[in-house]
């Protein structure tokens, strides 16, 4: 069972006796790339709840009764969704409120929270494209994310510093973490 834990350097040492590796670049911007991903498929959603409102008044076409069943269960399953989000959201502004230096976590916020492009980001931190990216590596690198292939923390317990956070076997609603190993 695979878990995915953000941890701070107090905790650093224990995660190693654990058998915790810490993530490559490319699974901590898998993990964080969930958020956008989530608002996106609510988005999805949200046209298609409107394609079945107007498909609704159409004579002839889908019955009143057929559409107003479509958009109850799509309504239910967007609110569903965004409380998903939310909660994702949360866990997120947790995770790299974890990193030391402001301008990194700003830069991750605007990256992975509010999905921006690294030309607006580095626009509004008035930097260039390239240290841009160079911060964003550093940024990543920063970031405490680590996996632990089996045992402690259980689902729910934390350790000292220690937070569990939705991917592998950890996030119950989907979106599962690359199963994909480092070699």
């Amino acid at each position: 069972m695979q878990k995915i834990i953000a941890a701070g350097e107090e905790a650093a040492g224990m995660l190693s006796e654990m058998g915790a590796v810490p993530l490559s670049e490319a699974e901590k911007k898998e993990w964080l790339s969930m958020y956008r991903l989530l608002d996106q498929q609510i988005d999805s959603l949200l046209a298609e709840e409107a394609r079945w409102r107007k498909r609704a008044l159409l004579p002839g076409a889908a019955g009143p009764r057929e559409a107003a069943g479509k958009i109850a269960a799509l309504c239910g399953r967007i609110n569903r969704e965004i409380d998903r989000l939310a909660d994702l959201r949360q866990v997120m502004e947790q995770v790299i409120g974890r990193v030391r230096d402001p301008g990194l976590r700003l830069l991750l916020r605007y990256k992975y929270i509010e999905g921006f492009t690294f030309e607006v980001i580095a626009d509004r931190m008035h930097y260039c494209w390239r240290q841009i990216l160079r911060r964003h590596k550093a940024a990543l690198q920063a970031l405490p994310l680590y996996r632990l292939e089996a045992g402690p923390p259980a689902a729910g317990e934390k350790g000292p510093g220690i937070l569990l956070l939705p991917g592998g076997d950890t996030w119950q609603w989907g979106f599962p973490f690359s199963s994909r190993r480092r070699s």
